[in-house]
């Protein structure tokens, strides 16, 4: 299981355009294609039906109707470090600070516009585990003996 930031846009059929803004969200899964699922449902499920009766969910999106479609053509990204702050309940910036790494770095992690390398995440999380900010997954296997 990892954690994937997913970001959508919502496209207005009626004028045929995209919302400048976009949505997006953190969500664990398998692998992309079932993150793009999980925040598929999650729209359908949290969508007032009497406004959009003829909402369904397709291959490509979220069909709300005559109005606009929600299609998810953005770039879907696992973002290692995202999952471990989520997980502690910190902020960026108290994670920043706890781990001694600058504001803008951990943004850039966050936000994929750069990768931590493999060792740098499996260290913060092992120090996270040893000092109880998170618990290790059963199914996680003990990189350090």
């Amino acid at each position: 299981m990892k954690t994937y930031k997913v970001e959508w846009s919502e496209y207005n059929k009626l004028n045929t355009v995209y919302k400048e803004e976009r949505d997006t969200e953190l969500v664990d899964a398998d692998d992309p294609e079932d993150a793009i699922e999980l925040i598929k449902q999650y729209i359908f499920d949290n969508t007032d039906h009497e406004e959009y009766p003829e909402m369904e969910i397709t291959e490509d999106g979220v069909d709300l109707g005559e109005v606009s479609y929600i299609n998810f053509t953005a770039s879907i990204y696992m973002t290692a470090i995202s999952g471990l702050i989520k997980k502690t309940g910190m902020t960026q910036k108290a994670f920043s600070e706890y781990f001694n790494i600058p504001i803008r770095t951990i943004e850039d992690w966050n936000t994929g516009k750069r990768n931590p390398p493999e060792y740098v995440v499996d260290l913060i999380e092992y120090k996270l585990i040893k000092e109880g900010f998170i618990c290790q997954s059963k199914s996680q296997k003990p990189k350090i003996n």
